[in-house]
């Protein structure tokens, strides 16, 4: 016995395979159903918690909100207040009056002319008026008191609207070094020291305001009734400034977290969990969850941003989960949406620029005819939108097919109600007569039996009316909000800008979706609104609004006008140029840019779960000891059931071995019917299949070698211009060509691309390579006759099912001209250094080898162009642009010469090279890999540069 057979006689042999496999089941086995019961109990825990703290982290929401409310408010009174003052005081808005008197001096001998000058306002130089801002003042005021529940003094509320004043200018400075499209290093130094000083001076506004509110608060987070030693919530501010704070306003809500809160993990992880990116609210990723484990102690931290405006919070979220789904039915919608944008930023800019001629000129907008007629165009856009939205809503009997329903219900309800009524009716009739007769059994009987039925009666009544709020309420439909989402969201986006609320209503949203008269109402504001910006007669006053059932009422009843109109038609410009959905810049979509802009902080929620994890690892411990007597039993099983026959296995594991080795000339045993014999005459079947592929691997390397030989080896040289080219195939070797061929002071151009894949079209290649290089060779200058050379060719010596497209080009290398024909090719790309565009060149004909030159020569043309300093000539075939992705979304000319005009700075061959870079991160397959592309298809490109 030698080394080898004592070797494989020592290893493992079936009989420990299966037992070891029947382990590794029981483990796995286990390990699941542990893993199961696991988290099935913190699941059990976490809804538990969820469910304990929802009421309360709901009321603790709308606490921040009341706070943050309060707070902005202050600070855009005083930004009110600024702007007021900044507007008197510019002479340049206002009407100089030059008015002029004589004095005489003593006796009248002598006279004097004096000139005097004022400024009168204009309409350009009035802002809002300061009563409505005084108003709110004092209502924000009388919200604010001390330790004993009085209204603090004048004096101490100008300390905080100080505190206010001094951010609003801030923020003042800070917008107009934003809005500088270059800054120097001074000013960038300026702009980061005053964003630090905002934060600070945030961060003390806010402790000063939780300070005013923290007893009514803790009085008010106390009536919740939630578990203050297992749940804190901590609130926090865009700026990440905690102004809210369970742990300090409840006794013994921050004993058990204080072990976390020393941790440094907990303290480096709280600067994520405080950080919600752009992109995560886009894809609606509203939680961020952790736990710690300390000692015993088990905690789980979540955070959870919360938003200003439910209105538009709620609006933007549907619509962005709505395009996240990837088939959303509004996409049509979206897209014409987008392109009516472009028509209004275009009427915008003469809007703008006509509003800045008028100004100038002192003249009202609403007397000048070339501004009314521009909103006359305005309002026809915004009519076309609106029949857009009517034209391609993809659900519109949605509303009407819901109340149809409804109304139904609410008719058999009443039928039962009636017959209900009417045998209740019959009831007491029945029992009066029954006490007549002196059956007072019978009578108490029948009057139980009515009252039963009373309760029916009452039920039904109250489905009835349920059922008819609904009627006006929508919030139980999706699709029907969704809808109400695409259509209102720049409407409503309009009022909150320049609506300042006397406090914010949490429950706004739902109160417009589930009430008619709401719903109706906030409609006509919405265009109440817009009439008042397009017809600009007045620039500081909203009029009354008529409402029906009430006659004219303040537009803003809960709260005052917060813009002048000239400010609220930027804003109203802005929401009408701004697509709602833009893909792929997502984030230049007006649901994402209100989403972001709505966020007022973060709520960090910190459960201590020691008290349920102890009881739950207490039941999984109980779990483990039946597992692993279970465990036992199987295994004794298997090793019963392990002692059957392996010696044909044996002789498979040798042969196998063999071919391990290098040698294909084995046979396995194949006798017998069993799956032992049927594995046998499989790998021997394998085994032919190996040697077979083997020798097909060696002829197409021998292929691949050759082809590789036909391309060019280096490209060419020549002083001022810049040479790029790129070739991979699909199967190693392929159907695609490129050429350089120099010639007399000129180069050939080519680029091919032959139908189908691999050896085939090789050798097709292959053989008009050898053609066209003979023509050349020959003196054949004329792009055209050669193709027709080449078609000739073709279309006798080869099938019916081969065609090849094909470019060809000849520069010349004097002049710079490009004179070129193309035979169904790709149009080549031209990058203009001049106008820094991206143009494509025209092209066309038939594809070589698929009819005779008479009809051939039909299709073809003679083209030329030029290359002037720093212009980019580029050709490619099309497996570059036809690339696709996961989606089946292809990379597409459009992608192509957007990075081609991106990237013009980096030399010719690295530029070729990174678009196939970009295609093989675009579509996902490889490309720069050892042997053939994960494309469905070869590529090749070529690209020339002219630097002088």
């Amino acid at each position: 016995m030698n080394l080898k057979k004592i070797l494989s006689f020592l290893k493992p042999g079936i009989r420990i395979k299966l037992i070891v496999f029947t382990l590794l089941l029981l483990i796995t086995f286990g390990l699941a159903n542990f893993a199961y019961f696991y988290y099935s109990q913190k699941e059990w825990i976490s809804d538990n918690f969820q469910k304990e703290i929802e009421a309360p982290l709901s009321y603790i929401n709308s606490l921040s909100l009341e706070m943050e409310n309060i707070a902005t408010t202050l600070i855009l009174v005083e930004d009110m207040k600024n702007r007021i003052k900044t507007k008197g005081n510019d002479k340049s808005l206002k009407r100089k009056v030059v008015s002029s008197s004589i004095s005489k001096s003593l006796f009248g001998l002598f006279s004097q002319k004096n000139s005097n000058v004022s400024y009168q306002n204009t309409y350009y130089s009035q802002y809002l008026p300061e009563k409505e801002i005084l108003a709110l003042t004092e209502r924000i005021q009388s919200q604010f008191r001390d330790e004993k529940g009085v209204i603090i003094s004048d004096q101490k509320f100008e300390g905080i609207l100080s505190i206010a004043g001094s951010i609003a200018k801030i923020q003042a400075r800070i917008e107009d070094l934003e809005s500088k499209i270059e800054k120097s290093p001074k000013e960038e130094k300026v702009l980061i020291r005053e964003k630090g000083l905002l934060s600070k001076e945030n961060k003390r506004f806010r402790e000063i305001i939780q300070n005013f509110f923290k007893n009514s608060n803790r009085d008010k987070v106390e009536e919740l009734g939630f578990n203050p030693r297992n749940v804190r919530i901590q609130s926090y501010d865009i700026e990440k400034n905690l102004f809210l704070d369970t742990g300090k306003l409840i006794q013994g809500s921050s004993f058990s977290s204080r072990r976390l809160f020393s941790q440094a993990n907990f303290e480096n992880d709280k600067k994520e969990f405080l950080n919600f990116e752009q992109n995560e609210l886009v894809h609606l990723s509203e939680t961020k969850t952790k736990s710690y484990e300390i000692g015993k102690n088990l905690y789980d931290v979540i955070s959870k941003p919360f938003f200003k405006s439910p209105s538009l919070t709620n609006r933007s979220t549907l619509i962005l989960a709505d395009m996240n789904t990837g088939d959303s039915n509004w996409m049509e919608l979206i897209r014409e949406d987008r392109t009516l944008t472009i028509e209004f930023e275009d009427l915008i800019d003469k809007l703008r620029d006509r509003r800045a001629t008028l100004a100038s000129e002192n003249i009202l907008p609403n007397k000048d005819k070339e501004y009314n007629q521009l909103y006359k165009e305005y309002n026809q856009l915004l009519k076309k939108r609106s029949d857009l939205f009517t034209k391609l809503h993809p659900y519109p009997d949605e509303n009407k097919n819901r109340r149809e329903t409804i109304n139904l219900s609410i008719d058999e309800l009443e039928k039962k109600a009636k017959n209900l009524e009417n045998k209740i009716s019959s009831l007491h009739s029945e029992s009066k007569l029954a006490n007549s007769k002196g059956d007072e059994s019978l009578a108490e009987k029948l009057e139980l039996q009515a009252e039963n039925l009373g309760s029916d009666l009452s039920n039904t009544t109250e489905e009835i009316e349920q059922l008819k709020n609904t009627i006006t309420s929508w919030n139980e439909y999706p699709k029907l909000k969704l809808a109400e989402s695409y259509q209102n969201l720049r409407d409503a986006s309009l009022k909150a800008y320049i609506h300042l609320p006397y406090k914010n209503d949490t429950l706004s949203y739902d109160k417009f979706l589930r009430d008619n008269s709401i719903f109706n109402s906030e409609h006509r504001r919405w265009k109440h609104i817009r009439d008042w910006i397009t017809d600009a007669s007045s620039e500081t006053s909203l009029p009354k609004i008529f409402i029906p059932g009430r006659g004219r009422v303040e537009t803003f009843e809960d709260g005052i006008l917060s813009r002048s109109r000239m400010e609220a038609e930027d804003y109203m410009w802005f929401l009408d140029s701004t697509p709602i959905y833009s893909y792929p810049d997502i984030e230049k979509s007006l649901a994402h840019i209100l989403l972001s802009k709505n966020l007022a902080g973060v709520n960090l929620i910190i459960i201590d779960r020691s008290d349920a994890v102890k009881k739950s690892k207490e039941s999984i411990n109980k779990l483990l000891q039946v597992s692993l007597g279970l465990a036992a039993i199987f295994m004794i099983i298997a090793i019963v059931s392990s002692n059957y026959a392996v010696k044909k296995l044996r002789k498979i594991t040798e042969s196998t071995e063999k071919i391990g080795e290098g040698d294909l000339n084995v046979e396995f045993p194949s006798s017998g019917w069993d799956e032992i014999g049927s594995l046998g005459r499989t790998l021997n079947s394998m085994v032919k299949g190996l040697r077979e592929r083997e020798e097909l691997r060696g002829e197409l390397e021998a292929a691949e070698e050759i082809q590789k030989r036909l391309l060019p080896d280096k490209l060419p040289i020549h002083p001022g211009l810049e040479f790029g080219a790129f070739y991979k195939a699909m199967h190693g070797v392929g159907g695609d060509y490129f050429d350089f061929i120099e010639m007399d002071g000129k180069i050939f151009l080519c680029v091919g691309d032959v139908s189908n894949h691999g050896v085939g079209p090789a050798l097709v290649m292959a053989l008009l390579r050898s053609q066209l290089h003979t023509l050349i060779r020959k003196g054949a200058k004329d792009p055209k006759k050669i193709l027709l050379e080449l078609n000739s060719f073709l279309y006798a010596d080869t099938p019916d099912t081969i065609f090849v497209t094909f470019f060809l080009g000849v520069y010349d290398l004097q002049n710079h001209e490009i004179i070129f024909a193309s035979a169904g090719h790709n149009k080549p790309i031209v990058y203009r250094k001049k106008d820094d565009t991206c143009k494509y060149l025209k092209a066309g004909g038939l594809p070589l080898g698929m009819d005779e030159n008479s009809f051939f020569e039909t299709t073809i043309e003679l083209r030329k162009t030029s290359l002037e300093p720093g212009d980019f000539f580029f050709q490619y075939t099309d497996g570059v642009n036809e690339a696709m992705n996961e989606s089946r979304e292809q990379y597409g000319n459009e992608r192509l010469a957007t990075f081609l005009k991106k990237n013009q700075s980096i030399p010719s061959n690295e530029l070729v090279e990174s678009i196939a870079r970009d295609v093989e991160t675009f579509s996902g397959k490889k490309i720069f890999i050892d042997g053939p592309s994960e494309l469905n298809d070869d590529i090749a490109m070529i690209g020339i540069k002219r630097i002088n």
